[in-house]
């Protein structure tokens, strides 16, 4: 019943239910701008992984795919800063 990433409602779901401030709360994700951008919406405090582990061999696309997005993400972020 909750917004999907990068919308902080999932960890205030879970701050709430846990019955812990937000601020306890780490989220530790590999994407910028979905994870890391959910838990600076909802105060709580990011962990971006920064090589997370990957499976060529098992799902080439799929993982091409993320590591696209991933390097995008960090391009984006050089640019704007």
């Amino acid at each position: 019943g909750v917004r999907k990433k990068p919308f902080p409602d999932g960890l205030k779901k879970i701050g709430e239910l846990a019955g812990v401030p937000l601020v306890s709360i780490l989220m530790v994700d590999d994407r910028l701008l979905t994870g890391c951008l959910g838990a600076l919406g909802a105060d709580a405090r990011p962990a971006y992984i920064r090589a997370p582990y990957t499976s060529l061999r098992q799902h080439p696309i799929i993982e091409l795919f993320f590591m696209l997005l991933r390097s995008s993400e960090r391009f984006f972020i050089r640019l704007i800063t």
